[in-house]
């Protein structure tokens, strides 16, 4: 599966969401863009239409992560799905985590 087609899944999963883009456990994505000469607001703008046109929603939060753009043109923006959070399904074959007992350390 492509990235746009997972994108276009997790858009279709999107509900409500009234946290900020930054709320612990909220997945996020972190897109770079090539935008010379717009403000960070401007090119948060546009792009948001762009990603809309491409998974074929907008039930997404975008931000810019930094105030300024780079020298180059390139900015970074924060994109969050509404409702989605960073969980992996119980099913999921990723190993757990280590676990470290502090008291015996």
């Amino acid at each position: 599966m492509s990235g746009i087609a997972f994108l276009r899944d997790l858009a279709k999963s999107a509900r409500e969401d009234k946290r900020p883009i930054f709320a612990p456990n909220r997945l996020r994505f972190v897109l770079e863009a090539l935008r010379p000469g717009a403000t960070p607001a401007k090119a948060a703008a546009a792009l948001s239409t762009d990603v809309s046109g491409l998974i074929g929603a907008s039930t997404f939060d975008l931000q810019p992560l930094f105030d300024d753009a780079e020298a180059n043109g390139v900015q970074f923006f924060v994109m969050a799905l509404r409702g989605i959070d960073r969980t992996l399904p119980r099913n999921s074959s990723m190993p757990s985590p280590p676990t470290f007992d502090v008291r015996s350390a």
